[in-house]
């Protein structure tokens, strides 16, 4: 009976350790307030994408989005309201995108959307049709970027994580020229 109840503590532990584990991979790789990827697991599954999108000869945009004015937004209702909005926004993602599409809080009031199958003119009718009406539902703006993914021609050795990674910097540049443009015309007007 001893060894018994020692054998059943022991498989009661090992179970509790492997709950454990598998929460804390979760939260390692969820935002716990949007629900959306968390950067590194991001880039890991972005690499990954890339990989069987060029298998497959499709195409991949990359949309990088910023919200405007979230400083006000938490200003005017407070850090708790911020992050109302944030979690609205981790379920417009959800509600909007794809389950092939991939969403990820890069931080803060930053955010990078992954469409597969998809190119630049069809990544802006998303954004168009489908995210700034439902952001428009809960009053929040935002400026973005987007790129396109090209792979070199022939080559066979494709350093995919560069790629990804230019892909990266080429919609966040795209974005801030657009946050350069609005702030121009605000002081124009």
């Amino acid at each position: 009976m001893v060894v018994f109840l020692n054998w059943l503590v022991k498989i009661k532990r090992k179970l509790w350790e492997e709950v454990y584990s598998l929460v804390n991979r979760k939260m390692s790789v969820i935002d716990p307030l949007t629900g959306l990827m968390l950067q590194h697991p991001f880039r890991s599954a972005g690499i990954n994408a890339m990989k069987v999108a060029h298998r497959s000869g499709f195409g991949m945009a990359v949309v990088f989005i910023d919200l405007d004015g979230f400083g006000e937004i938490n200003a005017n209702l407070g850090h708790p309201g911020g992050n109302r909005i944030l979690k609205s926004i981790g379920e417009i993602f959800r509600d909007v995108l794809r389950d092939t599409d991939i969403a990820c809080r890069f931080g803060g009031d930053e955010f990078v959307l992954m469409l597969l199958n998809t190119d630049e003119d069809l990544a802006k009718e998303v954004i168009n049709k489908r995210l700034i009406p439902q952001f428009d539902c809960i009053d929040v703006r935002f400026s973005y970027g987007i790129s396109e993914m090209a792979f070199p021609d022939g080559r066979k050795n494709i350093e995919f994580e560069k790629i990804f990674d230019n892909l990266i910097d080429e919609a966040d540049g795209k974005l801030y020229a657009m946050k350069e443009l609005k702030r121009k015309d605000r002081e124009e007007k």
